[in-house]
């Protein structure tokens, strides 16, 4: 079954587009399909996968959520990334809200949209949430089962804001979707050499609790930052840069957690019916 990720941090440059464009291409390579949504109004994701004007892109985002007629099935588009498909971002995104206030079923849109054709065809769906804490990252949010938030370990303010995004979540899990999950907080932009990413480090897993947190840290890496400058992933740039084995470590992580689930789940189902029996 598709596993619907959330990439979300309210604060922006914390390496939450990054993290979506590189983690995709990452599970791409270990075989598994990926459906990225870009839910973000300034389209980076799209941009860095290869579209060369997301603007123009015959349907999008806002176009899905706004026509109900559209849903994602036949809204797919491919991307310069092997097993890697895209439904793009629009600058529009940033006026939708206001729009879908009209609607009752507002924070459900984006829930609706993904249909049988998507849950049948892509092991990952990752969604690119915009830097906010409105309507379009609620509806991400309870579109999924599990999220991820990255943290920035090179400031003092990275964990601020935070717990306003834990009662957010913890409000859709009481009142929408009570199967959502943390996925993981992913530590991003880490140096080694300086003792604010040490701190931080050890300040992000006090707070959120150390089994919470990713095993993978995304280090400082200047081949990460040229190659969205390039608008490519790591694996395009430069596959052989710290950079890129970071992100595939976390692919492993996360391919790793989902099979120790699965065999959980598998022998939970097992002993429940020898137990009927």
């Amino acid at each position: 079954m598709v596993k619907i990720i959330s990439v979300t941090n309210q604060k922006g440059g914390v390496g939450k587009t990054v993290t979506v464009v590189n983690l995709a291409a990452a599970l791409a390579i270990c075989n598994k399909k990926v459906l990225v949504l870009d839910m973000d109004p300034q389209a980076n994701t799209s941009d860095t996968l290869g579209l060369t004007s997301p603007y123009e892109a015959k349907i999008n985002m806002y176009d899905i959520l706004i026509d109900r007629a559209k849903i994602i099935g036949t809204s797919i588009q491919d991307t310069k990334e092997n097993n890697v498909k895209l439904v793009p971002g629009h600058i529009n995104l940033s006026g939708i809200e206001h729009e879908l206030y009209r609607s009752v079923k507002a924070v459900i849109a984006l829930k609706k949209k993904i249909d049988n054709y998507v849950i049948e065809n892509f092991d990952f769906i990752l969604i690119d949430c915009p830097p906010s804490l409105g309507l379009l990252t609620v509806n991400s949010l309870v579109a999924s089962n599990t999220y991820i938030i990255p943290v920035q370990a090179d400031s003092y303010y990275a964990l601020q804001g935070i717990e306003l995004l834990q009662n957010t979540i913890q409000d859709i899990q009481e009142n929408i979707n009570e199967d959502l999950r943390l996925e993981g907080i992913l530590i991003t932009m880490y140096d080694s050499r300086t003792s604010i990413s040490k701190a931080m480090a050890e300040e992000i897993k006090s707070f959120f609790g150390t089994k919470n947190v990713f095993k993978t840290i995304i280090h400082d890496n200047t081949a990460i930052n040229q190659a969205i400058f390039k608008k490519q992933t790591i694996f395009e740039y430069e596959k052989r840069a710290p950079g890129a084995k970071d992100y595939m470590d976390l692919a492993k992580e996360l391919l790793h957690e989902n099979e120790e689930k699965e065999i959980s789940n598998d022998s939970g189902d097992h002993t429940s019916a020898t137990q009927k029996s």
